[in-house]
């Protein structure tokens, strides 16, 4: 069987076409199914807020032997945060999804994360950052900061593809 990295962000809905958790909490569980019935590991980046939540489901997650990722807390774009705030989206989210496993790979919201709070990662321990869009080509000729943290492209996103 060939190697295959899959990812799933766990967040919520996706205003303006559905609000609220329906797809962590009808979805999620039949996508866990999947893959248990075909022996299918994933990385599943989770948000702080849907650790709180759902940790029934983040402990199913894990259980399962998928790995946890960070996906901020509150799934805000970090490009909205300002320094102080996004240190305490990622100190925040980072306790919380380290009480059910190691977790040392990020994904920022709407795959969404400024130079500038790269070094925030390595500063928390995360060692990939699954942040940039290969549909956004226009990240990859940006002035990148020099750090451990391994830059890993998404080669798809959502339904909705936001700019």
């Amino acid at each position: 069987m060939p190697d295959l990295c899959l990812t799933v962000d766990l967040e919520p809905d996706c205003p303006p076409y559905l609000s609220g958790w329906t797809g962590v909490e009808l979805g999620m569980p039949e996508v866990l199914d999947l893959f248990a019935r075909n022996d299918v590991l994933a990385t599943v980046f989770a948000t702080g807020e849907s650790a709180e939540r759902y940790p029934d489901l983040i402990r199913r997650i894990v259980d399962a032997g998928h790995e946890l990722g960070c996906h901020g807390h509150s799934h805000r774009s970090f490009s909205e945060l300002g320094p102080d705030e996004a240190e305490r989206d990622i100190t925040r989210s980072a306790e919380l999804l380290r009480g059910f496993a190691p977790v040392t790979s990020f994904r920022a919201p709407y795959l969404d994360f400024p130079e500038r709070y790269v070094p925030l990662l390595e500063a928390h321990g995360f060692t990939i950052d699954a942040s940039r869009g290969r549909y956004k080509p226009a990240h990859w000729f940006r002035k990148q900061a020099v750090s451990p943290v391994r830059r890993i492209p998404a080669s798809t996103t959502s339904s909705v593809l936001r700019t």
